[in-house]
């Protein structure tokens, strides 16, 4: 199973979001099944300074190639991790959230399951504040599979 990570990067110290990324895949791995693989975006491939729709394009085609996404506790505060998050869930992938040293996975509407680490993240998410990017990312992520 391949999980991406997902947070704030753009505007923020670069070294600074590497290790908050690192920190946050082995976190994911001590919550999720033991078996999952980590796409960090950091690691993809792709050359320092492209634009920021250039970097969304490399990570976006990244995400819908994953069985779910895991949300850093910065994702709020970032356009493209909300867009991320957008693509995961029109794509029906499983959505897992930290937040306050918990992992929570999201399911349905708005129904969370706390998850408790495999040797205990928590996460706030309002499902019905979809913002209308739901269905122009769904047609979006199908043309990207043509």
């Amino acid at each position: 199973m391949n999980i991406y990570i997902a947070g704030a990067i753009t505007g923020h110290d670069i070294e600074q979001r590497k290790q908050a990324f690192e920190e946050g895949a082995a976190r994911a791995l001590r919550y999720l099944e033991p078996e999952i693989q980590i796409i960090n975006p950091f690691s993809l491939d792709h050359y320092h300074g492209k634009s920021w729709r250039e970097y969304m394009e490399v990570c976006i085609n990244a995400l819908v190639r994953c069985d779910g996404i895991y949300m850093l506790p910065c994702w709020t505060n970032s356009k493209g991790a909300r867009l991320e998050l957008q693509v995961a869930e029109g794509l029906g992938l499983k959505r897992y959230f930290e937040r306050g040293g918990g992992v929570q996975h999201h399911y349905g509407e708005t129904k969370f399951r706390q998850l408790e680490p495999r040797d205990t993240v928590g996460a706030y998410y309002d499902a019905s504040s979809d913002d209308g990017l739901t269905k122009v990312l769904k047609k979006w992520a199908v043309e990207l599979h043509k």
